[in-house]
Formats: C-alpha cells, structure tokens, sequence
C-alpha cells in the first residue's frame, strides 16, 4: 500500500492514524485527499479495528485550496467530478466497518469540517476552533457538511452557522454536539489511546458487525434494521459456539 503524499499514515496498536499533510494549515488540495482505494485498504488491514484523522502539526486542516478549487471551475465537467470524488470520499469514511474518530486541533475549517462531520466521532482540543466560511467567498458546503451539521445541531443552528460564516470554539463546538469530547490533553494520544481501548480486546468481526447495525440504523427502514441486527447477532453466536467447542476438543 503506497501512502499519497498529502496524508502521512501510522499504526498505533489496532488504531491506524491518518494525518492530512499540507502544513501548516493542511489545506486540501483536491476535495478528495485520498481515494476511495486507499480508504478501503486500511479499513480492510487484518490487524487495523479503528481510525483516527487527525492533522500533521498545530491544525486539523483549513479547508479547501480555494485557488486550486477556483481552477477546477475552468471546466464544470471536472469541477463536478473532483466534487462528487470527495463526497464519495466522506461517504465511504462514514461507512467504514471500523470507528473513524476524527481528533481535532487547531483550526477545523471549511472542508476540514465536513471530513470531521463524517467521522463517527469527534474529539478536539480546548484550543480548537471551528467554521464553515465558504459563504465568505460566495460558496458553501458541498461536501454533505451542511446535511451531517444540520443532524449533530439541529437545522436552525446549521443555518446560522453556515450563514454567517462565524468561527466558534470548541466549548461552544461540545454544546452544540459538533463534537462530543474536549481534552486540554494532546488530542490526537488521547484519541488514540481512548480508540485502542474501546477495540483492542474485541474480534475485528464483532466491531465490524456492530457498526453495520449502526449503518443499518440509518439506512434502513425500522423493521429491515431489526432484522440485519438479529441475523448479525445469530452469525455471531454461531461462531462463538463453534469456537468454544474447538477450544474443548
């Protein structure tokens, strides 16, 4: 697996850490920072049961290259391509079958944000700071940040934010569930050691299982979720069981 050259990649114990490498603001050179290949080869590393996001240095990331994304609207063909590469991007980390926790220092801007949104959580530092500014420049969101914002905040907070273009701290950041812990600790080893804790013990199929169900939960309708949850729990079991009696032989 060839690491791209703006993310720089680790192993933590059962944790992979992905860092966006552009410092030092770690803006983003094309809406995709990575493809959806090299996504998927860490989601599917045998030894690999979390991932952490975090940026290389003092921030997360300040969004979008706007010069480089300027030049992208040369050709509305290749504009919406790059868009819709990085949408899908988002989707996929949404999507993993392994937590994706987003840690969050310094400045989380524009993009930035939309990539922490779609992690399935978010820790930050007490110094962080957080905005959507593309309304500043005529733009907004186009990433899927404006749909996750509007169901961590409420649809009345999300247009304000996105309206207004404010940037808010990390207090303000936890109140409005943007983020769900704050540490005044390094975030990127708290977040690290808090992932490697939750997962280590566990068999990489039983997190895997349990983040379909919490995918099912909000892919599917009611009585289909229920269903994927019972028949993942029944595979499951199934397996223990037959662990357990090749263990007794």
């Amino acid at each position: 697996m060839t690491t791209p050259e703006n993310v720089v990649f680790e192993k933590k114990g059962c944790v992979a850490v992905l860092k966006i490498s552009n410092p030092p603001q770690n803006f983003l050179n094309q809406p995709a920072f990575i493809s959806m290949e090299y996504l998927q080869s860490i989601g599917d590393m045998d030894d690999i049961k979390g991932l952490v996001i975090s940026g290389v240095g003092r921030h997360f990331s300040a969004g979008a290259d706007l010069q480089n994304l300027f030049d992208l609207t040369n050709d509305s063909k290749l504009l919406k391509h790059e868009m819709s590469a990085g949408s899908e991007l988002l989707e996929g980390i949404a999507s993993m079958n392994i937590p994706v926790l987003a840690a969050i220092n310094g400045v989380c801007w524009g993009g930035g944000l939309e990539i922490a949104l779609a992690c399935h959580m978010r820790f930050a530092s007490v110094k962080a700071l957080f905005a959507f500014p593309e309304v500043n420049y005529n733009l907004m969101p186009g990433l899927g940040g404006i749909f996750r914002l509007s169901h961590k905040t409420g649809s009345a907070e999300a247009l304000a934010l996105v309206l207004s273009g404010e940037t808010f701290n990390a207090e303000k950041a936890f109140t409005l569930n943007v983020v769900n812990q704050l540490t005044e600790e390094n975030v990127l080893d708290f977040a690290v050691e808090y992932l490697n804790n939750l997962v280590d013990s566990k068999p990489k199929k039983v997190v895997a299982s349990i983040m379909q169900a919490l995918h099912n939960a909000h892919a599917l309708e009611l009585h289909e979720a229920l269903h994927e949850e019972t028949r993942l729990f029944c595979e499951l079991a199934l397996e223990e069981t037959a662990n357990r009696k090749k263990g007794m032989k």
